[in-house]
């Protein structure tokens, strides 16, 4: 268990668990809306929709555990780690550097700092989203954004 998570001016963790369970799944969602084409055009390479599988995976299960009131520094770690290659991993690292140290309004702080880097990619990637049909990779990278604020919010 949390050891702040009996303090009665405690953050909300069950909120900011589902945020971040929302953040994952939406993250994962943008590996399935990436132009198939976007790998080539951009220069990245073909694993390029696993890093989005990855990490989503990863910030899914961390929103899970935070939900269940266990550690979740490991699972946002493994999501940060799948993010190196797209450089989106240092906020990440220093949110589960945050809750290691048991200090949620740093982990808040890194989760708002996550927020920003995913909302300035979702931008790069709605540049190229031909997306007529669904929601596009921009558009969802976006959403797993303002689910990071969400989380942030709830760390407060």
């Amino acid at each position: 268990a949390l050891p702040w998570a009996a303090n009665a001016l405690s953050p909300d963790f069950g909120a900011a668990g589902e945020a971040i369970r929302a953040a994952g799944a939406a993250t994962s969602d943008v590996a399935e809306r990436l132009p198939n084409w976007y790998s080539s055009k951009q220069g990245l390479t073909e694993e390029n929709p696993t890093v989005f599988g990855s990490a989503g995976l990863g910030l899914t299960h961390a929103g899970e555990r935070l939900v269940a009131g266990d550690d979740c520094v490991a699972d946002i770690t493994f999501a940060a780690c799948a993010l190196e290659p797209i450089e989106l991993d240092a906020d990440l690292h220093d949110a589960a550097d945050a809750f290691l140290a048991n200090d949620p309004q740093a982990a808040a702080d890194s989760f708002d700092s996550a927020s920003v880097a995913f909302d300035q990619y979702a931008e790069l990637l709605s540049r190229e989203d031909h997306a007529d049909t669904h929601e596009g990779a921009g558009a969802t990278l976006a959403r797993a954004a303002s689910a990071l604020r969400d989380a942030a919010n709830a760390l407060r």
